[in-house]
């Protein structure tokens, strides 16, 4: 198939034709692999790789050869910019989208391990988010920003306080496009006997999201361990974090 995200849409046009009748008939492989990591797969690439860009002066003739081994064990992580940048608006015991904005902390880790805390407070809730984008766009410009609960509320409850102010909250580095909710919902799963419900991501362009919260991998093995499996498996940082030891 020359289309990877069409593959499920197959499979399922295949099962419904079926209709019960050839159940067993035809098997169907690696049909829900996500597109990104099929095309990780396909070109024998993989994330955090060490690359050689040959750009010939012109962006749409570059060429490029991986300089690096998937199995190697002796690898240098880029140098990522800011990387243990944290956000928190302000705690409430019971959170609703409909509460307004009290203040926003931002924490940003120095590299000396001393710690930098950004408190953003105003009467105006417009004021408060133009600022946090400001900060988090122009002044910090992160690679990896850290939350708590971003997935399931902090980011949900900061884009419908942007809309309800008439402003746009923009987090990646792309300066025309807001963040939206996401038009997927999250699900609930079974492990080790118990229920579990999975946010939908929260996604940054530009820049990688991880919800400590919803990040199994991450308070498991740290960092360290987040690179190693989306090398191996060749999956996306944001993907990986968010992964299950089941899917990886």
């Amino acid at each position: 198939m020359s289309d990877s995200t069409k593959a499920l849409m197959l499979a399922r046009d295949i099962e419904r034709t079926l209709d019960g009748d050839g159940i067993g008939k035809f098997r169907l492989y690696n049909v829900n692999l996500p597109p990104v990591q099929s095309y990780f797969y396909e070109h024998d690439i993989f994330p955090l790789a060490f690359y050689k860009l040959n750009n010939n002066n012109c962006c749409y003739c570059s060429s490029w050869n991986i300089k690096d081994n998937v199995w190697s064990t002796d690898y240098k992580v880029p140098d990522f910019k800011n990387r243990s940048s944290e956000i928190k608006s302000k705690e409430r015991m019971i959170p609703k989208h409909t509460d307004k904005i009290e203040s926003i902390l931002i924490k940003q880790e120095e590299q000396d391990s001393q710690a930098t805390i950004i408190q953003i407070q105003s009467e105006s809730e417009a004021n408060m988010i133009d600022e946090f984008v400001t900060e988090i766009t122009k002044r910090i410009d992160p690679d990896f920003i850290f939350t708590e609960d971003g997935d399931s509320f902090t980011f949900p409850y900061l884009i419908h306080r942007a809309e309800q102010n008439g402003t746009n909250l923009i987090l990646g580095r792309d300066p025309a496009i807001p963040l939206k909710k996401p038009t997927t919902k999250g699900i609930s799963y079974f492990s080790y006997g118990r229920i579990h419900f999975k946010p939908a991501t929260i996604k940054l362009l530009g820049r990688i999201h991880l919800d400590k919260s919803n990040s199994f991998v991450c308070n498991e093995a740290g960092l360290q361990g987040l690179y190693e499996i989306a090398r191996i498996c060749r999956m996306p940082l944001r993907t990986a974090a968010r992964a299950s030891m089941e899917s990886v």
